[in-house]
């Protein structure tokens, strides 16, 4: 996220899970990472778990967890989602990735929201240029939290050295 979401044609961390699956095959690594975040402006608190590893045979394979509470105490709103990535390479410069994703949100009313919904994404990498394009949420889950949306990353440089990346995202919104 230090890239301010700009991620989706670099795929270099367990972030490909989120962002772009076909990122998980852009590098060789097995990756274990544990993250939180906490606001201090309002009562709004979360954590994630995620594993990927693309290292054993031909599909690279990503696991996440997260977990995300917003409100004060007794009024609380929650969300937790479950990720299944797979990558796998389509030629030397082309990657295909696909996320299933189990989403269930519970608002401040206590009522209960879930549902499956998939990404698919496309990195192309060649020399310092990399493409990706991914679709989010391409099943409707009836939710404002998973909108449909149609993403496009670019980024220009080298793992190693310096690398410049900028996305462009169009939300489909079908719910208030």
């Amino acid at each position: 996220m230090a890239l301010g979401g700009a991620f989706r044609a670099v795929g270099t961390a367990n972030d490909a899970i989120y962002m772009n699956p076909a990122g998980l095959e852009a590098a060789p690594r097995y990756q274990l990472d544990l993250g939180g975040q906490a606001s201090f402006g309002r009562p709004y608190a979360g954590f994630g778990l995620s594993v990927m590893d693309s290292t054993v045979g031909p599909i690279a394979a990503g696991l996440a967890f997260q977990r995300f509470v917003e409100g004060p105490l007794g009024d609380r709103a929650t969300s937790n989602s479950w990720y299944l990535a797979l990558a796998a390479p389509l030629g030397d410069n082309l990657a295909l990735g696909v996320t299933g994703k189990y989403l269930y949100q519970r608002d401040i009313n206590f009522l209960g929201h879930s549902g499956l919904t998939l990404d698919v994404g496309l990195l192309i990498k060649y020399d310092l240029l990399s493409v990706g394009v991914v679709g989010a949420n391409l099943v409707d889950v009836g939710t404002k939290q998973a909108p449909r949306r149609l993403a496009l990353g670019l980024a220009v440089g080298r793992e190693d050295f310096v690398r410049g990346s900028a996305d462009v995202v169009v939300d489909f919104l079908s719910h208030p």
